[in-house]
């Protein structure tokens, strides 16, 4: 039975169960499809409630991305994203497009996408009676992606698209103007796409755009204005579009973002951590002109940042797969190979947690899990490209890794190498603890580190002031504090090697 027909037969059992009589008519309903689009959002746009989330917004004080919480609409989110990724959308059907503007107006519930670039054909369709640009924007299920013989790396598919943004809005405005058919375009939707002017057409010789503008209908969203949050993710995916659009300049509110390059927005990223005096390094490249990455060393598990065609894959995909699977394997290797005989052992899934990977990708024809675009689902052998990392880049990426899986064994090879690892990640994460702690608690010299009770000392005091409450929390707590006990008994057969390491670490920074 389909899903609307066990709707229909659970709504009649319920009002007969209440004694209600309602008449066939009432029961059984046929809507249109832009009546089933409004009535039921989720399948088409996603939840127009809102929801708390944490994403990944700009600091615009600090100017870098933060995570934080944010209160949107998704549905919201959606409407307004379709239009954008329309715009960048032309820059692969014309490589000459140099501008995207983005305007946001909170005072007036507003916003407004332009971009230059070769603008919608101002021509009347034969077939269906109608010009182009009301056809793509004025009537469902319309598309030029149809044609799955033809491989494209835009970010439609499914003939919904900017439809969806016209019915969710109060009033929807078209401007566009076609150098090759010197004629301008302008049309204005209202009330949800159900009533429209007829459009405008002027002879017009000037350059191409395309305007897009449109007053969202906030009361759908559970909203009577545009939030500082939702101006906030829009705002993220503006700068989106500077790192995703090569060679395109984008302007938000009047003003150029400084973002040149995919590089410069992964470095939007890493800010904070250099701020704050924590050495973080970056490793990016270029592979060919379809794929760029950028991997750095994450404390808080894997991380992902990843775009297909300018779309915001939040969830990651296949795609996200196919690179961090085959950085993983590159790694392991390396692993094995410099830790030989001495029974090191390193899982792939240990590697993958401690990566933070950044991913700008075109795709051919990418298909996706749900009409929100957040998780890609095509298969990797239909992508139309490969993303094949260099030596370079992978022996790069060993070296910011290597502190945490390799150089433990080359530093310490006769004794457990696991112990050294351990105290480095704790000073790493805790170094401002334990100068906080040791200047408010402990005379800086009551250490003696000739003394060896004074070595035992100082490593219980860190273990149990410190380490219990960060060590026991990671992911995989466990593995490491088994490590450590034996490291521990270690001690007492006199093997201290690791500790006076560990100890020097820790004097020169903290005693």
């Amino acid at each position: 039975m389909s899903s609307s027909a066990s709707s229909c037969g659970s709504f009649y059992f319920t009002v007969r169960k209440l004694g209600i009589h309602l008449s066939i008519e009432r029961i059984y309903q046929k809507k249109t499809q832009l009546e089933h689009i409004l009535l039921r959002p989720d399948s088409y746009i996603g939840s127009t409630l809102k929801d708390t989330q944490q994403m990944w917004v700009l600091d615009e004080s600090q100017q870098h991305m933060v995570s934080r919480d944010i209160t949107f609409s998704p549905g919201l989110y959606k409407i307004f994203d379709e239009i954008l990724v329309n715009a960048a959308d032309n820059k692969v059907r014309d490589p000459t497009m140099s501008c995207i503007k983005i305007d946001i107006n909170p005072a007036e519930n507003m916003v407004r996408i332009w971009n230059d670039g070769k603008g919608i054909p101002v021509v009347h369709h034969k077939v269906e009676n109608t010009y182009v640009p009301t056809l793509i924007f004025g009537h469902l299920l319309t598309s030029s992606n149809y044609d799955d013989t033809e491989r494209k790396v835009t970010g439609g598919r499914n003939g919904y698209g900017a439809k969806l943004c016209n019915i969710f809005s109060k009033k929807f405005i078209v401007e566009t103007s076609s150098k090759e058919y010197k004629k301008s375009f302008r049309q204005v939707w209202v009330e949800n796409m159900t009533k429209t002017t007829d459009p405008k057409i002027l002879a017009d010789k000037g350059d191409d755009f395309t305007c897009i503008t449109f007053y969202p209908d906030l009361a759908r969203f559970g909203m009577n204005e545009l939030e500082q949050d939702t101006v906030s993710l829009f705002t993220r995916r503006a700068y989106d579009m500077a790192a995703t659009c090569n060679g395109v300049k984008v302007f938000l509110n009047g003003k150029r973002l400084p973002i040149k390059s995919f590089m410069d927005y992964v470095n939007l990223f890493i800010k904070p951590n250099k701020d704050d005096g924590d050495s973080v390094k970056v490793v990016y490249e270029a592979v060919n002109p379809r794929w760029q990455v950028a991997v750095a060393v994450s404390n808080t598990g894997f991380q992902q940042v990843s775009f297909v065609n300018s779309i915001a894959t939040t969830k990651g995909g296949t795609h996200i797969n196919y690179v961090s699977d085959q950085i993983v394997n590159k790694l392991m290797e390396i692993v094995k190979k410099k830790s030989g005989k001495s029974g090191v052992q390193i899982k792939p899934f240990q590697i993958k947690n401690h990566m933070w990977l950044f991913v700008n990708c075109l795709i051919e024809n990418p298909t996706f899990d749900s009409q929100t675009k957040e998780n890609m689902t095509l298969q990797t052998k239909s992508f139309g490209s490969t993303c094949t990392l260099s030596e370079k880049f992978i022996g790069q990426v060993s070296k910011v890794f290597s502190m945490l899986f390799v150089s433990c064994h080359a530093l310490c090879p006769s004794i457990i190498s696991y112990f050294y690892l351990l105290i480095y990640v704790v000073v790493v994460l805790t170094l401002k603890l334990i100068r906080f702690l040791t200047s408010e608690f402990i005379k800086p010299n009551i250490f003696n580190f000739t003394s060896r009770s004074s070595q035992k000392w100082c490593i219980w005091f860190i273990y149990f002031r410190v380490t219990r409450s960060i060590v026991f929390r990671l992911e995989y707590g466990d593995f490491y504090r088994n490590r450590f006990l034996a490291a521990l008994s270690n001690l007492k057969n006199g093997k201290t090697i690791v500790f006076n390491k560990a100890l020097h670490l820790l004097s020169k920074n903290i005693c």
